[in-house]
């Protein structure tokens, strides 16, 4: 039981860094709240991506259509762990729902 005990004490302390890092879960709505943490993921002055160059001839992709993205967002599967980017399925739903023309 003691054991027990000592994992739910260090779960209740990482979430409470969490809920220092994003504010608390439980306040406003899911929009809200997906916005905050996408703010925490990505800040608007980033660094790293001004200190990085990319010459975009080599790196240029053909641009997803917004039914190609809406058709994606719905057989995502639900559950899983978030892809090699780190961005979980639940958040891009939101985001290609909410602000299509940011994806």
């Amino acid at each position: 039981m003691k054991l027990l005990s000592k994992e739910l004490a260090e779960t209740k302390f990482h979430q409470q860094l969490l809920f220092k890092e994003t504010g608390d879960p439980f306040e406003g709505n899911v929009k809200n709240i997906s916005l905050n943490i996408l703010k925490k993921l990505y800040p608007q002055e980033n660094p790293f991506l001004q200190a990085q160059t990319i010459n975009n001839e080599i790196f240029e992709d053909n641009q997803f259509t917004y039914s190609e993205l809406k058709q994606l967002t719905q057989t995502l599967p639900k559950g899983k762990d978030p892809g090699c980017d780190g961005i979980d399925y639940t958040i891009l739903q939101i985001v290609c729902k909410h602000f299509p023309l940011v994806v």
